[in-house]
Order: structure tokens, then sequence, then C-alpha cells
């Protein structure tokens, strides 16, 4: 056990050591998108939608100086607040989900106070749908299991540990989401059906509190 807990310790801090402009940040970020679902279950509807939402993020960045730039790795998690999804007909859909996600990302640092970094990387999505219009009420669930997104921020350190971070990301989604729903308030017979579509574009940006080690 003491082995272990040493090589930890060692771990540790040849890691603290090879880093430089580590993070951890929480942000808030208004999203925007749009797509076009192309079927439900075994019909082909061809849909357009938009939606808007907002998200909290937890973001990880640990760099290395190799060079003139910092190279390093990106992940957190991003947890939706409810939000709106309208189609031409008027139907709205609130729903919840949790994304994870992991990137590479490429630093360049100005100098002690400001950082800027380019990251690009692999996101995945997980949520509960409600789907809405007049006399219409359908619940599920949806997965999209290939988000790809590029995000450009900045980081504004204060001091030693206390920065601000913000930026933009932009995803597209070239596979397709998969959606399930078990409830229909029009059919009570409903047990089950499955869905899917693209999503075209999601872009966000994004603001928050950083700390630095």
């Amino acid at each position: 056990m003491k082995k272990i807990l040493l090589i930890g310790l060692i771990a540790i801090t040849a890691i603290t050591s090879a880093y430089s402009r580590n993070y951890i940040s929480i942000s808030i970020a208004p999203y925007f998108d749009g797509g076009n679902i192309l079927w439900t279950g075994e019909e082909n509807i061809g849909k357009e939608y938009s939606e808007f939402g907002a998200e909290i993020n937890l973001d990880v960045g640990l760099y290395a100086n190799l060079g003139s730039f910092l190279y390093g790795i990106q992940f957190g998690l991003g947890a939706a607040f409810p939000m709106m999804r309208e189609m031409p007909e008027g139907e709205y859909l609130y729903d919840y989900a949790i994304t994870p996600y992991v990137a590479t990302a490429i630093g360049i640092e100005f100098n002690e106070d400001w950082m800027l970094d380019l990251s690009v990387g692999y996101a995945m999505q997980y949520g509960w749908i409600n789907a809405k219009d007049e006399g219409h009420s359908i619940k599920g669930i949806t997965f999209d299991f290939m988000d790809m997104f590029a995000s450009l921020s900045l980081l504004y350190s204060f001091n030693t540990h206390l920065a601000l971070r913000a930026g933009i990301s932009a995803t597209l989604n070239p596979f397709f989401p998969l959606a399930y729903s078990w409830h229909d308030e029009r059919d009570p017979s409903h047990t089950g059906g499955a869905g899917g579509g693209v999503m075209l574009y999601h872009v966000e940006p994004f603001i928050g509190a950083a700390f630095t080690f």
C-alpha cells in the first residue's frame, strides 16, 4: 500500500512539473443549433428545427511546454438546462442532457496573464426528452454518439490561481443521433419507438471562472 501511495505521489509531482497553465473551470454557455430530423420510426419526415438553451460546463485543461507552444489535452462534462426546440408546425421539445468530451489542444502564451488555445475534440450526449404540441406529449431518451467540435478560448489570469476563461465552440454531427420514446398521450397503447436525425450545426459561446495550477 505504501509503495502504491509513493508511486502516486511521484506521478502527481511529475505531472505538476511537466505541465504549465493547467486549469479547472466552470462556465455558462448559451447555445444555438439547427438541423434536420431525417426519420422517426419507419417514417421519413424531413423536418427542420432550431434549438436554443444553456449549459453549465466543467472543463479541465492540462498543458506541456514544448518549444514555443503549449500542447495538451482537455476533458470535461456539460449539463444542459431545459431547452426548447421549435419545428415549423409548432412542436416544442424540452429536455435535459449531459455531454462528456475529450479534446487535444494547442496553446499560445502571450505573457504571464494571457493564453489563447485552440482545441479539437469528440463529445457524446445523453438526454431526456419531453416533446409537446397541442394535445400531444411524448417522453423518451436521446443519444448522440459522435459529435466533432472545435473550440477557441482565451484565458486571463488575475493572479497565480484565479483566471477568467471565455471563448466559443462549434460542433458538427455527421452521424445519426438516436432517440427512443416510451409514452404518447395520443396513443395509450404506445410501448416505444425509435427515431433519429442529423444535427447540422451547434454554436456555443461560453464564459466562466477558472482555477489555474
